[in-house]
């Protein structure tokens, strides 16, 4: 058996230590996950943007301005929910 501590030689020729792997194994745990929150985030802001554009469209004076903006930022979080979803399941299998 392969001890933790014992450097291994890669298909291309590199050395490489099985604890890097390890820690590396992790690393990417841990980004998908925090992938995966940022998604949560967003599609609960983009949710959140929803009746408060509805609410600054019936407001009297009408902040034209800033209703845009909230527009386009709510355009923006669905391109980048969009972008997200697609990272984390692609819909062609690898």
């Amino acid at each position: 058996m392969m001890s933790a501590s014992r450097p291994f030689l890669s298909d291309q020729g590199r050395i490489i230590n099985l604890n890097s792997i390890q820690g590396l194994q992790a690393t990417l745990l841990t980004n998908l996950h925090a992938a995966e929150r940022h998604l949560i985030d967003m599609i609960i802001e983009h949710a959140d943007l929803d009746p408060v554009i509805d609410q600054m469209a019936l407001a009297q004076p009408l902040d034209e301005l800033l209703l845009l903006r909230l527009k386009k930022r709510r355009l923006a979080l669905r391109d980048k929910i969009a972008r997200v979803k697609y990272f984390l399941r692609p819909s062609e299998p690898a």
